[in-house]
């Protein structure tokens, strides 16, 4: 880690249970988030911030009126673009850092992003609800930064 990201990370870093090895994972760390809405907007978020080096997010869906008061990751001015290129300017404007910030959108299990530069591969739709997914990406980086050494 550089010193920017030593400043960065230093209050995490600072936790036993993390550490300088621990952040090192987290840096090193891939995460897909499947729904950039109620919740796996804010995932994305804390995510960022917390130092995780590789985002993958996959979303359908367009940013409305509606979603604002609970989707933290869009803005007015996104209204009617994709969520998941929406979650990609908010992400990138928290941490401009993170290693890979890509995005799939899927139309009925098919890779249809809008800029090919975008693309993260073909991911099959997934059957999970959002809640599950999240919740089984937070366990995940949990547990990751727990097995470090300390």
């Amino acid at each position: 880690m550089d010193d920017p990201q030593l400043l960065r990370y230093s209050r995490q870093i600072l936790l036993p249970q993390i550490g300088i090895e621990g952040q090192q994972r987290l840096l090193a760390t891939r995460v897909l988030i499947i729904g950039m809405g109620g919740l796996g907007s804010p995932v994305a978020m804390y995510l960022a911030a917390s130092g995780i080096g590789h985002l993958v997010l996959v979303d359908y869906d367009m940013v409305e009126l509606s979603n604002l008061q609970r989707q933290i990751a869009h803005t007015t001015d996104r209204l009617g673009m994709h969520k998941v290129s929406s979650a990609q300017y908010a992400l990138a404007a928290l941490n401009p850092e993170l290693y890979s910030l890509s995005g799939t959108l899927l139309n009925h299990g098919r890779n249809v992003s809008e800029d090919s530069s975008l693309r993260s591969g073909t991911i099959a739709h997934s059957p999970l609800p959002e809640t599950m997914v999240t919740s089984a990406v937070s366990l995940a980086i949990t547990s990751r930064a727990r097995r470090c050494p300390r």
